[in-house]
């Protein structure tokens, strides 16, 4: 059903000679087979918005498991970084992944590491004493952290990321980022 429609809006938008450069979206197997095979010729972007949701699904399952309950108030946090490394790693996969992975250190209230190339420390500013007192920071190796790690670092999420430099996505039509 996907594919058609997709197939059919491509058909259309090409008929009354709009030329497509780009296409946007989720993560639909049959879909990302069919452009990859029938329109070489265009750049397959995936939806932030859709990525975004999916990890937020995987990360609340696993911070329902009482031993990694201090994984949900990052949840968001989490899908708020994918937005942000989309939208601030210049087109560049290597650094989206290295900003991406960064989020491993960050919720430990590591905010510096050189295990990068590109990417050695968090772009906010520094946390004051007493808001970094306030914030339940997972502890490195935690059963919760673990978790977020195995969220984080999927092969398959990985890979997605060279798609998802260009920023795009259909939040303003479905809902709001997480905010």
């Amino acid at each position: 059903m996907e594919k058609a429609a997709f197939q059919k809006g491509v058909e259309s938008l090409e008929g009354d000679g709009v030329e497509l450069e780009a296409v946007v979206t989720d993560r639909c197997p049959s879909l990302r087979k069919h452009i990859r095979e029938e329109h070489s010729d265009k750049r397959h972007d995936l939806d932030v918005w859709h990525v975004s949701k999916s990890i937020t699904k995987k990360l609340v399952k696993a911070a329902r498991k009482l031993e990694n309950k201090d994984l949900m108030p990052w949840v968001k946090s989490v899908a708020n970084h994918l937005w942000y490394c989309s939208a601030t790693c210049g087109g560049d996969p290597k650094l989206m992944r290295e900003k991406w992975l960064s989020i491993l250190h960050h919720v430990t209230d590591s905010h510096s590491w050189g295990s990068c190339d590109m990417f050695h420390r968090c772009d906010h500013e520094p946390i004051s004493p007493e808001e970094s007192r306030k914030k339940l920071w997972l502890k490195a190796g935690s059963s919760a952290h673990k978790a977020l790690q195995t969220v984080v670092t999927s092969k398959l999420l990985l890979k997605d990321m060279e798609q998802m430099v260009h920023f795009k996505h259909t939040g303003k039509f479905l809902t709001t980022p997480l905010a």
